[in-house]
């Protein structure tokens, strides 16, 4: 698969407990937005839309980015995906990885 240049700028931190992804999509629509759990690999994937299209118009400079975009974040351990949480909203995509592991109790007869 194709893959334009546009790398959407991106910061990966951690904490103690999480793993935050910010990303920024200006002007990207939520339903435009994939994001996929590959073994310890987050990948993030769209399409932001292209004004080119517009009749009437003619172009003197562009400098903003559009078409596809794909991303990916290789983390230190494989998450579940129940601990995965993502919000986007004021042109940033946040995804929050959750590295605590849930303790399962054990229980005797």
């Amino acid at each position: 698969m194709f893959w334009d240049e546009w790398k959407p700028p991106m910061d990966v931190y951690e904490t103690e407990d999480a793993v935050f992804v910010e990303i920024e999509l200006p002007e990207v629509d939520r339903s435009m937005v994939r994001i996929v759990r590959d073994g310890n690999r987050l990948i993030i994937e769209g399409t932001k839309g292209s004004p080119y299209g517009l009749e009437g118009v003619r172009f003197l400079r562009i400098e903003r980015f559009s078409g596809p975009f794909r991303r990916v974040v290789r983390l230190p351990f494989v998450p579940d995906e129940k601990n995965i949480k993502a919000v986007m909203g004021k042109g940033v995509l946040k995804v929050i990885i959750n590295k605590k592991t849930h303790r399962v109790e054990l229980e005797g007869e």
